[in-house]
């Protein structure tokens, strides 16, 4: 069956065999595997279920709503992009490098795990859940707010940017280096450990809480109000 031939309302699709997957608009992912290269384009709803495996390289996107469910195994590389809500459920695991795009809503859920390098741009609200793992790299841009939850660890290197509020949750771990830009208020909660290099910049207001722990080298630049309390260690 060639591409465009395939049925636009499939509810399983079984293509483990062809180098290239095109799944149209309106199309459900039930449990399946994937080969090389899977292309998923939607205008409405694109929902991957749980246990769909994906090969090499996956590339998603959806005009409304991509939903991303638990034990959705995708390979090296992924790239998910959505205008308006996309959630990435517990247990997705990602391989090597993934690239996660919206335009409103972006929800990284529980043991979300990533693996070498993260990068994900949303235009209103940037929410990564409790123990959402990262690898090496992982680089977080939000033009509203960004919220990093307790538990959360993001592996050598992080660069977390936001425009208008940037919250950083207790118990938050960060590995070799963390690099946070905020516009508006950087709040960096109590027992959030980092690692050895920690660049801290804000324009409004920059606040460390109590217990927050870091390495070797901390920087921290604020135009308005810089707030450091006391058992902050350095």
């Amino acid at each position: 069956m060639s591409m465009s031939r395939l049925p636009p309302y499939s509810q399983q699709l079984d293509i483990r065999d062809l180098p290239n997957v095109y799944v149209r608009a309106g199309s459900t992912f039930a449990p399946a595997r994937y080969s090389r290269l899977a292309e998923c384009l939607c205008q409405s709803w694109l929902d991957i279920r749980p246990s769909a495996i994906f090969g090499t390289s996956v590339e998603c996107r959806c005009q409304s709503f991509l939903d991303i469910r638990h034990s959705a195994i995708i390979g090296t590389s992924a790239v998910c992009r959505s205008q308006s809500w996309l959630n990435i459920r517990p247990s997705s695991i990602f391989g090597t490098s993934a690239e996660i795009r919206c335009q409103s809503l972006l929800d990284i859920s529980p043991s979300s795990i990533f693996g070498t390098s993260v990068e994900c741009r949303c235009q209103s609200r940037l929410d990564i859940r409790p123990s959402s793992i990262f690898g090496t790299s992982a680089e977080c841009r939000c033009q509203s707010f960004l919220d990093i939850r307790h538990s959360a660890i993001i592996g050598t290197s992080a660069v977390c940017r936001s425009q208008s509020w940037l919250n950083i949750r207790p118990s938050s771990i960060f590995g070799t280096s963390a690099e946070f830009r905020c516009q508006s208020l950087l709040d960096i909660s109590p027992s959030s450990i980092f690692g050895t290099s920690v660049e801290c910049r804000c324009q409004s207001r920059l606040d460390i809480r109590p217990s927050s722990i870091f390495g070797t080298s901390a920087e921290c630049r604020c135009q308005s109000w810089l707030d450091i309390p006391n058992s902050s260690i350095f």
